[in-house]
C-alpha cells in the first residue's frame, strides 16, 4: 500500500482602493507557509494603513504570518496633505512657498489674488489658508 498525500493550498487575496497598488492580488500558498506582497504607492500618495492576514510590513513588502487558511490583505492609501505658506504684507505681492508641494498633482491650479485688507481681516483667524480656482 502506498499513502500519498497532497498539500492543502489556500488562497490570499490583495486589495487596495486608488493611490496605490499591492501584488499580486491574488495568490495560492501551501499551508504553513506565508506570502509575500509587494506595496506599490502611486506620486502624491501614502500608504495610510495595511493589514491582513496577521502580516507585517518591511519596507515596501507586506509578508504574512504562516497561512493555515484562506485569508485577504487590504491597504488604504490616502493623497499627501502639504502646508503651503502665504507671507505678505502692506502693499506687497502675496508670495507663497511651495517647495514641497508636488504641483503635477494639481492640474490647472492657479491663486486667486487677495486684497491686503482681506488678508488683515484674516490674520489671527486661520493658521493656514489660500483661494483655489480649477
Amino acid at each position: 500500500m502506498i499513502a500519498s498525500f497532497d498539500t492543502n493550498q489556500y488562497s490570499v487575496t490583495a486589495t487596495s482602493n486608488e493611490g496605490g497598488q499591492l501584488s499580486p492580488a491574488s495568490q495560492l500558498v501551501e499551508y504553513g507557509q506565508s506570502a509575500s506582497v509587494t506595496v506599490s504607492i502611486d506620486t502624491g500618495y501614502q500608504l495610510e494603513q495595511i493589514s491582513g492576514c496577521d502580516g507585517t510590513l518591511n519596507e515596501n513588502l507586506y509578508e504574512t504570518a504562516a497561512i493555515t487558511k484562506s485569508c485577504a490583505i487590504s491597504a488604504r492609501f490616502s493623497l499627501v496633505q502639504y502646508d503651503v505658506t502665504a507671507v505678505a504684507s502692506a502693499g506687497d505681492r502675496l508670495h507663497l512657498h511651495l517647495s514641497a508641494l508636488h504641483t503635477d498633482r494639481l492640474p490647472g491650479l492657479t491663486w486667486q489674488p487677495m486684497t491686503v485688507l482681506r488678508l488683515q481681516i484674516l490674520q489671527g483667524v486661520m493658521d493656514s489658508w489660500w483661494v483655489i480656482n480649477t
